[in-house]
């Protein structure tokens, strides 16, 4: 199964519905139990958005259009975090890097990402965990980005 079809089957397991159409400007949105994304995107991008806002539905029990500037931000770095571990796993980053996938563009094609949605996941990674984290044996440099024993 590709990821699309992943992240579809996860949306139907939570009873939520998928509309696409499009939303002018707005790459997603969920509201109540329907989850809204912009039509006109490719798939890889669809993948990053549908992930985003199926993170809303598991962590945000506020309706964020009505909500503070600051409660706003809050869930969207929440939902951006869980994104990027969801999406870029520490553990596939180390499989396709020992399996000889090291070019950004190989990488990001592997995880079914855009190459500019995998370079702000390491960014996002190095903001946790600092220019460097071992992990599992493995030294991961988020950026420039390498594996090493």
């Amino acid at each position: 199964m590709t990821l699309n079809e992943i992240l579809t089957q996860e949306l139907f397991d939570e009873n939520l519905i998928l509309i696409e159409r499009n939303l002018k400007g707005l790459n997603g949105a969920i509201i109540g139990d329907t989850v809204y994304i912009d039509a006109e995107m490719a798939t890889f991008h669809k993948n990053e958005i549908l992930r985003h806002e199926l993170e809303h539905h598991y962590t945000n029990p506020h309706n964020l259009l009505k909500a503070s500037k600051e409660l706003q931000d809050k869930f969207e770095r929440i939902a951006d975090r869980r994104t990027v571990c969801k999406l870029v796993p520490l553990n596939s980053l180390i499989s396709l890097y020992k399996n000889g996938i090291r070019a950004s563009d190989e990488l990001a094609d592997a995880l079914e990402i855009n190459e500019a949605f995998l370079y702000q996941a390491l960014k996002t990674y190095q903001s946790i965990f600092g220019y460097n984290y071992k992990y599992k044996d493995m030294m991961i440099n988020f950026l420039p980005f390498s594996i090493t024993k």
